[in-house]
């Protein structure tokens, strides 16, 4: 099968479309048919060539915004897992991290920024903990009250939330609960006397709360750099 017969449509239109300087000249085809011949071979190739592009850059583009949503997303669940005692600041730092490797190029995301949530991670990682421990210490409990109420805060918040069925509400009481209980019962191992390790315990108690609502807000102040950083460079 010849060509012309595969495009009988571009036949008739190439014998259609004759040039004025053809039309004069008595030749119809000679000078006509070649420039719409090579006009209709330019727009193919460019429909051809531009059509895949174009697909191929909304594709892309919606594979980004798909990123960066996940993105929000991933670390606003870094923020909530403080909430539940769990380590949601490092999950922040793991996830920018990733978004900063994965768009080097466009330098959305640079060191100074990575090297600020890091500091914020150790921050709250250190005023969680140290919180109920400095607390036991200020009411006077001994150290093995203070390490109690470190151990104390983490079984606690577990324990709260398996035996309290509020979401946060229950991880947190425990938390709370669980750190005091522990440098009370501690310090009373100690020789203190139970007023004595209830003073202790309620100290623990205060600070661990204390340094709960601090990670909290360190969490959210992390999501925010980040997601400053990724949108607004």
């Amino acid at each position: 099968m010849t060509g012309r017969a595969r495009l009988p449509k571009l036949s008739a239109f190439l014998t259609s479309v004759k040039h004025p300087a053809a039309q004069d000249h008595g030749h119809p085809h000679s000078l006509g048919v070649v420039p719409a011949y090579r006009c209709y071979l330019d727009s193919v190739r460019f429909e051809a060539t531009i059509i895949p592009q174009n697909m191929w850059t909304a594709l892309e583009a919606s594979l980004e915004y798909a990123g960066l949503g996940t993105f929000v997303v991933l670390n606003l669940l870094g923020v909530g897992m403080v909430f539940w005692q769990l380590p949601g600041t490092w999950l922040i730092v793991a996830v920018t991290g990733l978004v900063a490797w994965w768009r080097w190029d466009h330098q959305t995301i640079g060191l100074g920024t990575m090297a600020a949530l890091l500091a914020l991670a150790v921050l709250g990682e250190l005023f969680e903990t140290g919180a109920a421990s400095f607390g036991a210490r200020q009411a006077g409990s001994t150290r093995l009250a203070m390490l109690a109420a470190m151990v104390g805060g983490v079984v606690g918040a577990i324990g709260g939330t398996i035996v309290i069925p509020w979401p946060v509400v229950g991880t947190i009481f425990g938390a709370v609960a669980g750190a005091g209980a522990g440098s009370i019962i501690a310090d009373v191992l100690a020789g203190r006397t139970w007023k004595r390790a209830f003073r202790g315990g309620t100290g623990a108690a205060k600070g661990k709360l204390m340094g709960t609502i601090g990670k909290i807000v360190i969490a959210a102040l992390m999501w925010i750099v980040a997601t400053i950083a990724v949108f607004w460079p």
